[in-house]
């Protein structure tokens, strides 16, 4: 019985299934090591429990049975303690088998923990590589601007769809990454990468945003500029026919009042046309400047 006890005793030991980094980057193999592990060490502790229970209780049958001397006679012979270490035994054996069981069903959860890390940090990875995918178009063929209002609107429009596509994409990424990051909490595993990977998303991130929110900028002071010259074009074009219907005008003294009319309306717009053509100027020159890219995107 003695042996069979340290047998279990052993069995109770559960073996170190490495929960660390590489776990997740052989999962699929560790995944089969542990659940093999854990079936067998579950039919070894069954039958070495039961065999030492039953052994334990006839031992202890045998030691509360009266002990006899060569000729019969009955021998006082108290084995109460023995019975009683016995005893401590088998309720030994049983707890060491309840904390094995727990041990496994730990190991369990954590390898379960560890899948869901690796899924994570996977679709992360993904999330981080389309997020770089949509700085590098939005540099190569995002950052025009438009010659019209109508042309300019429409980028607009196709350039807000694509910040919520990218905006959408870092909120998933991040969700992943911080999901991840509990549960390597909760394992006890290191959370360099997640962090590094957390860092890398952020500054992609950081640096679309700086890009996009420009552009737009771009788009909308052009958007304004445009839809004013557009505006003054049509002002100068009525003071032109407003000019030229004042020589239909018979009485004098109503075509020197309405050409005071014209004149001050010229006077007024031209100020205004001169201040859109140094806008325009200013928004030529704004609309040269590069944006800010890093080595990442090829020329």
């Amino acid at each position: 019985m003695n042996e069979k006890s340290k047998s279990l005793e052993a069995g109770f030991d559960p073996p170190s299934f490495g929960l660390n980094c590489v776990v997740v980057r052989t999962l699929s193999a560790q995944t089969q090591l542990i659940y093999e592990s854990s079936l067998r060490y579950g039919l070894l502790r069954n039958t070495v429990e039961k065999e030492i229970i039953k052994e334990g209780e006839k031992l202890s049958d045998i030691l509360s049975m009266p002990v006899k001397d060569a000729v019969g006679r009955e021998v006082d012979v108290d084995y109460s303690e023995d019975i009683a270490n016995v005893r401590d035994i088998l309720d030994a054996t049983i707890s060491r088998s309840h904390i094995f069981v727990e041990s496994v069903e730990l190991q369990k959860l954590t390898l379960d923990q560890i899948t869901h890390i690796y899924k994570y940090e996977t679709d992360a990875q993904t999330a981080l590589q389309w997020m770089d995918d949509l700085y590098k178009v939005m540099i190569r063929s995002h950052t025009h601007v438009g010659t019209n209002v109508y042309e300019i609107q429409a980028q607009k429009d196709e350039h807000q769809t694509f910040q919520e596509t990218a905006k959408g994409t870092y909120n998933y990424g991040c969700q992943l990454l911080n999901a991840s990051l509990a549960l390597r909490q909760s394992c006890k595993l290191e959370t360099d990468r997640n962090i590094e990977m957390t860092r890398q998303l952020q500054l992609t991130w950081k640096q679309f945003q700086a890009v996009s929110q420009e552009q737009m900028t771009r788009l909308r002071v052009s958007a304004v500029f445009h839809r004013s010259v557009e505006e003054h074009c049509t002002k100068l074009y009525e003071l032109k026919e407003n000019v030229l219907r004042i020589g239909e005008i018979e009485e004098t003294n109503r075509r020197k009042v309405r050409l005071r009319k014209c004149l001050a309306s010229r006077e007024r717009l031209l100020v205004e046309v001169g201040r859109m053509v140094r806008l325009g100027r200013l928004l030529k020159t704004r609309l040269k400047e590069p944006f800010l890219m890093d080595d990442r995107v090829e020329t």
